[in-house]
């Protein structure tokens, strides 16, 4: 959180995050972060505690993120597509305290959220959410952060139940976002001051097309804005054709997708409605699954350059 506010306070009239027609420059996405935090910490979220974020793509889950952050808190990622037994189980082993969630799964958390003891404040997008930003005061918390606060990223479970696994923010920062270098070109920041001199004066736009629930995402969206960077979020699930159309809209610089799930569908939209001005691209990039020789070769022949 301590190198978050240091950027954006770099740049605060930079655009952060576009997702759909919504746009938040760094100061903005600081201020309601802030905001966040404010809320949660008056119903009694601190350091350690666990902040469940089951939300499809928006800000939201950035600013969610950075509240948690900013408290020493610890978000937790929630798979959307999630039933009620497995949320469950999920809430009840990451021990959440508070949760945040879109609309769109309210009936599901209603049905279980009784039944989990740890849980005991939750916040809806597009509600109570707006309402507690809007009522919280812009100003950051007052309060030290330290190398061993934790972040944690739970699995998908499939080659069991999901797990939680723990890092170090010291060691996510490093190992996880590059350390203040999202390229791998000129190495990781050897001091907090020196990720200032690492912001970019240049327009740059990662568009990490996968759901911020997943750690392609997240790595992603928060490398590129520890750096100054735009990045964009398609609103709410993942649609191929509205990732051309922002592709060409917000002339993208880097396009991010999680394998062959992602760049089939891509591929076809391309096909099928395209071609869409790419001009502005110069890297696509996969990882986290495998991407086929097949459509590597598809993929050079839709974007030779």
């Amino acid at each position: 959180a301590d190198l978050w506010e240091a950027v954006s306070d770099r740049v605060p009239d930079r655009v952060a995050i576009v997702c759909g027609d919504r746009r938040l420059t760094y100061g903005e996405l600081e201020a309601r972060a802030n905001a966040l935090a404010h809320h949660l910490a008056g119903v009694g979220v601190g350091p350690g505690d666990h902040v469940g974020v089951q939300i499809l793509n928006g800000p939201e889950y950035i600013e969610t993120m950075f509240a948690a952050f900013k408290l020493r808190a610890v978000p937790v990622n929630i798979n959307t597509r999630y039933v009620t037994g497995e949320l469950r189980y999920l809430f009840d082993n990451a021990g959440l305290v508070a949760l945040v969630h879109g609309p769109e799964f309210t009936e599901r958390v209603d049905e279980v959220a009784a039944e989990v003891p740890t849980l005991r404040h939750r916040l809806e997008v597009g509600s109570t959410y707006d309402e507690a930003v809007a009522a919280s005061p812009t100003t950051r918390p007052e309060i030290e952060r330290y190398d061993d606060d934790l972040y944690i990223l739970y699995t998908g479970g499939t080659t069991g139940l999901p797990k939680g696994v723990v890092w170090r923010h010291d060691d996510c920062f490093f190992a996880c976002i590059g350390g203040g270098d999202p390229m791998r070109l000129n190495g990781p920041v050897e001091q907090p001051a020196d990720l200032l001199d690492r912001i970019i004066d240049f327009d740059f736009v990662a568009y990490p097309t996968a759901p911020m629930m997943h750690a392609a995402a997240q790595w992603v969206s928060l490398s590129w804005l520890y750096c100054g960077a735009k990045v964009v979020l398609t609103p709410g699930s993942f649609d191929p054709l509205a990732v051309w159309q922002a592709v060409e809209r917000e002339k993208v610089s880097t396009l991010i997708v999680v394998g062959d799930a992602m760049a089939r569908p891509l591929i076809d939209a391309y096909e099928e409605h395209g071609p869409f001005d790419t001009s502005s691209m110069f890297a696509f990039a996969s990882g986290g699954a495998p991407l086929t020789p097949s459509l590597k070769a598809r993929l050079m022949e839709l974007l030779p350059n």
